[in-house]
């Protein structure tokens, strides 16, 4: 069987670091904060990833512990992630 903290964690970095990193960046743009930005980017980060990564976690194994440790394992990747891309996406429009 597959393990859903492998892909849980995956899947959780690819979505947190996308949502993340767009909303925490404008976030931050429209503020003129990057702190707050990455701070906004890691929590919509880990919401999306968390949300996406559970339900990869329940396709890999379904049941509810499936969904539990994807989503936990995607949460945390998706908090890091966002919280990094926003701090890119701040920078690289800033300079602009």
């Amino acid at each position: 069987m597959a393990c859903p903290i492998a892909y849980g964690g995956t899947v959780g970095g690819a979505v947190g670091g996308v949502f993340g990193g767009v909303v925490g960046g404008n976030i931050g743009l429209a503020n003129d904060n990057k702190e707050y930005g990455q701070l906004m980017g890691g929590i919509v980060g880990g919401t999306t990833g968390g949300t996406a990564a559970a339900i990869v976690g329940y396709l890999v194994m379904p049941i509810p512990l499936g969904a539990i440790v994807g989503g936990s394992a995607g949460a945390v990747a998706g908090a890091g992630t966002g919280y990094t891309a926003a701090g890119v996406v701040y920078d690289g429009l800033k300079r602009k």
